[in-house]
């Protein structure tokens, strides 16, 4: 028979430090109706520690947004995007990725009404 205090092992687990080092990045589709979409990101980070992170494009290494030595935030910022492209959020100072979002741009189609009918009584 197994000792009782073994049962409580899964509940003394790291949960909290897993919880701690979050990233979110909203929204994640953007609709284009002109020559680019640009909509405004909502991104929000909670780390266990201070940290200095960059929210980056992956295709052409630009910088969308940079923080430093901040451990909890919300922050909202325009950026114009032409097609889907991956984002990565960066750690600056071990230059390793903590999350990478996918921004993806669709573009509605363009039914063509039908001047008559397809049909035909005649």
């Amino acid at each position: 028979m197994k000792p009782w205090w073994l049962l409580g092992f899964p509940l003394i687990s790291p949960i909290d430090s897993a919880r701690a080092n979050q990233v979110a990045l909203s929204p994640t589709h953007c609709v284009k109706t002109q020559h680019s979409c640009e909509l405004p990101l909502t991104i929000t980070w909670n780390f266990d520690q201070p940290r200095d992170f960059c929210l980056r494009r992956k295709t052409t290494n630009e910088d969308l947004y940079c923080h430093k030595q901040t451990q909890q935030g919300k922050i909202t910022i325009h950026v114009p995007f032409a097609q889907s492209e991956p984002l990565l959020f960066i750690d600056l100072q071990t230059k390793t990725t903590i999350k990478q979002f996918s921004l993806k741009v669709m573009v509605p189609s363009t039914l063509r009404k039908r001047k008559r009918h397809a049909w035909s009584i005649l």
